[in-house]
């Protein structure tokens, strides 16, 4: 299924529309971790193209969410380093927010310790911002659970 939206150059489009994000979703929750194919490379090399629009519209972001959620870390990293390093445009976006929290959830802990740096020192501001609080929120539930990464750093907020 990959190779034929990769074939057509149709990987951006389906991540936009409507039905179509719910197809990739179900593609990528379907692939399992381990998969390094071809045709999830090209798809990845595709999303990163446009990752900033896909991460701030509708549909897109639910993709590079399953993208995070379901793929290898190897494979996945760049764009994860793309989306922390615009993490200030993405923290007042009432989509890429979305995104943020899904990197807080399964990122590497090198990920997830920029995010929580970044609540850490910004948490004020989030607390009173519809989209950033979101975040901070999340960060918060992190608190309760015991076996949560970097719940020793969410305590010093």
């Amino acid at each position: 299924m990959l190779n034929e939206l990769n074939r057509d150059n149709n990987v951006l489009d389906c991540s936009v529309n409507f039905n179509g994000n719910h197809v990739i979703q179900k593609i990528l929750m379907n692939m399992g971790k381990d998969n390094s194919s071809l045709a999830l490379k090209k798809f990845i090399s595709e999303i990163e193209k446009d990752f900033i629009m896909l991460c701030q519209h509708e549909n897109g972001c639910r993709v590079i969410q399953r993208m995070i959620d379901h793929c290898a870390q190897d494979m996945i990293k760049p764009i994860v380093d793309k989306v922390l390093s615009k993490y200030n445009v993405f923290i007042k976006d009432q989509y890429g927010t979305f995104v943020l929290c899904s990197i807080l959830e399964n990122g590497n802990d090198d990920q997830r310790e920029f995010i929580l740096e970044q609540v850490k020192n910004n948490a004020k501001s989030m607390g009173i911002d519809r989209d950033g609080s979101k975040l901070l929120e999340n960060c918060i539930k992190m608190i309760g659970e015991p076996q949560t990464q970097g719940k020793e750093k969410l305590e010093k907020l």
